[in-house]
């Protein structure tokens, strides 16, 4: 299994580190968790804030909330239940900036909660 190092965002850290995705194949899919004192709600407005688009369906609100970036090939889905956020890169992805993206996406992610008042 792949591990990032992400020192700069321990346990204390709005997200836990980032891991390939159960089903990843091709480390096209990562996974990381909320940390529990950031509500769901305040995650969906820290993205929203930071640029990306909210993609959920009405039906799915309860459920799972899909986010997408409109200048980048990249997804997020979130459960809100659980606070487990996946990292969906693109097709287009290269295999060697696969990594490299992925922290990127989550270093991301970690600094749109840690401006969010």
């Amino acid at each position: 299994m792949i591990a990032i190092d992400t020192e700069n965002h321990a346990a204390h850290g709005p997200c836990s580190p980032l891991v390939p995705d159960i089903g990843c194949r091709q480390q096209m899919l990562w996974r990381t968790e909320l940390n529990p004192t950031y509500g769901a709600d305040e995650f969906r407005a820290a993205l929203i804030k930071a640029g990306l688009h909210d993609e959920t369906l009405a039906s799915c609100r309860t459920l799972i909330w899909t986010f997408a970036h409109p200048d980048s090939e990249y997804q997020l889905v979130f459960v809100p239940r659980t606070g487990r956020i996946q990292i969906r890169l693109g097709a287009i992805t290269q295999h060697a900036d696969r990594v490299p993206a992925a922290k990127r996406v989550y270093d991301w992610i970690c600094q749109a909660l840690e401006t969010t008042p």
